[in-house]
């Protein structure tokens, strides 16, 4: 089995990270039992595992459209805004920016500032 390299490792735990943050933040807003109900209509309609989220945002955002509709807007900014805090940073709207590129944008910004506490 080949071992993992240190960049690699930082994907890991930069996605692990962003996952954790995602599913607190959601049971923050909705509880236990209505996160876990959005994670399993995610998985059984768009075969998206939580896991996944940080690698396939687009497809959470449209699975949360789908069974939020304008709601889901709303909660994909709390969540964000949530994610910018737990990473140290500040949460910006920027124009034409969609969840899946802020998601993306935390993903970068995540793993180094995993690399930097090495």
């Amino acid at each position: 089995m080949k071992k993992a390299g240190k960049a690699e490792r930082n994907e890991i735990e930069a996605e692990i990270h962003l996952t954790a943050i995602i599913e607190a933040k959601m049971v923050q807003i909705f509880g236990i039992t209505a996160t876990k109900f959005l994670f399993d209509y995610l998985e059984s309609e768009h075969q998206l595992m939580k896991e996944d989220i940080p690698m396939k945002p687009e497809i959470f955002s449209r699975g949360l459209e789908e069974i939020l509709e304008s709601g889901a807007k709303m909660l994909e900014k709390n969540i964000l805004k949530g994610l910018y805090l737990k990473l140290g940073l500040n949460y910006v709207e920027k124009e034409k920016y969609k969840f899946a590129d802020y998601i993306k944008e935390a993903k970068a910004l995540s793993k180094f500032l995993l690399r930097a506490k090495v």
